[in-house]
């Protein structure tokens, strides 16, 4: 698949606005599943950006992958933990790409790839979910 991020006032702001960006890659494109990582939710209405998203995924056939994001080893983070508890492991990415937001154990220092089989058992072990399957229902 293919993702771009949200970035906005620095060089890797390419895409500054993804729906935009990311209509005309699902119509110049057949096969290939798509989507942000992550909207910066902070500067949307949450109904615009449901419709947008939903809009986005009918006109590429369901070939949309929404991304989210937020610091899933902060304690008080169990609203995305349990979002990602639930979901199906060929759906989570994990990754490090805001250099400001490193886990809980490494706070106020760069956030840094090499952190990444840290993060993932923090989640896993916060989630409940220490096999990488999704919940039982």
């Amino acid at each position: 698949g293919y993702h771009l991020a949200e970035h906005h006032g620095t060089p890797l702001g390419m895409a500054p606005s993804p729906s935009v960006y990311l209509a005309a890659v699902s119509q110049r494109t057949k096969r290939l599943y798509f989507g942000p990582l992550v909207y910066t939710l902070a500067l949307y209405h949450p109904l615009r950006l449901t419709e947008e998203i939903c809009m986005l995924d009918q006109i590429s056939r369901g070939r949309f992958l929404l991304g989210i994001g937020g610091p899933a080893t902060h304690d008080r983070a169990t609203r995305l933990r349990a979002l990602v508890a639930s979901m199906p492991l060929e759906f989570l990415l994990l990754e490090t790409d805001a250099p400001d937001q490193a886990p809980a154990s490494h706070r106020g220092e760069r956030n840094e790839p090499s952190w990444l089989p840290g993060i993932a058992a923090v989640v896993a072990a916060k989630t409940e979910n220490p096999g990488g399957n999704r919940p039982a229902d």
